[in-house]
């Protein structure tokens, strides 16, 4: 795989309202233990991939087995980022 396409799949994550509506909404319980919600931002991540490689499949993108996984494998990252850096500052502001 390209640069050029690990860039665009990721600009195309950035843009795209489900990864910051679910990131907001998973991130934003810090009375769930950090475990349980890593767990949660995993499968969240997991799915939204899942509807991310779907989506390029269906619009007629030639993509294999490695770029499938590598935009799964970005969500789930992005995912966890989002909702970490979220409940991170509010634990720092709920202090």
């Amino acid at each position: 795989m390209s640069w050029d396409i690990f860039v665009l799949m990721l600009s195309g994550s950035v843009r795209d309202p489900i990864f910051w509506i679910v990131g907001a909404i998973f991130g934003w319980d810090i009375e769930r233990p950090l475990e349980k919600s890593l767990g949660i931002w995993l499968i969240a991540g997991l799915i939204w991939g899942g509807i991310r490689a779907a989506i390029y499949l269906n619009l007629g993108e030639n993509l294999g087995v490695v770029e499938c996984g590598t935009i799964m494998i970005l969500c789930v990252g992005l995912m966890c980022i989002l909702a970490i850096s979220i409940r991170f500052v509010r634990v720092i502001y709920h202090r």
